[in-house]
């Protein structure tokens, strides 16, 4: 795959974002996830600890 140099920069630009979102959302489940596993499960817990 072969792109423009600006374009590919774009790109890049347009992916980092979209990882970002990503990751804030995902640490923000895995944050609600451990609340409840917290409550009723904390040997699954302490293993996701690690």
């Amino acid at each position: 795959m072969v792109f423009a140099g600006t374009h590919y920069k774009d790109i890049c630009k347009e992916n980092a974002k979209n990882l970002k979102m990503f990751l804030i959302r995902w640490l923000q489940i895995i944050r609600i996830d451990r609340k409840y596993k917290a409550g009723s499960n904390l040997f699954s817990h302490s293993r996701y600890a690690h």
